[in-house]
């Protein structure tokens, strides 16, 4: 994924952070990501999807959605994504990735 282009036409942002979870929605053909910030295997290690739902609030996590990839719990990702686009409200918050580098 290193090759793909950032719409430099919109205010991008990134997010540095550890995947934690991952969800398919195949209704949509799209992915959720839960990406936390500073976190480290020991943090989630052994934890329930509440648990760590819980340690992504606290820590400043937020799920993102992206067309396709494969994405592993554990993988170190920068995400680039617009921080003016409208955010779902949901606690972690939930936005639309514009891309997810490994």
């Amino acid at each position: 994924m290193e090759d793909e282009e950032i719409d430099r036409t919109k205010k991008n942002d990134e997010h540095i952070g550890i995947v934690s979870l991952v969800r398919q929605d195949e209704g949509y053909k799209r992915m959720d990501v839960l990406v936390i910030p500073n976190n480290t295997e020991e943090l989630t290690k052994g934890k329930n999807k509440d648990e760590i739902l819980k340690i992504a609030r606290e820590n400043n996590g937020s799920w993102y959605s992206i067309g396709e990839g494969e994405y592993k719990i554990g993988q170190t990702v920068k995400v680039f994504y617009d921080k003016n686009q409208n955010v779902l409200e949901s606690n972690p918050p939930k936005k639309g990735a514009e891309i997810i580098r490994i």
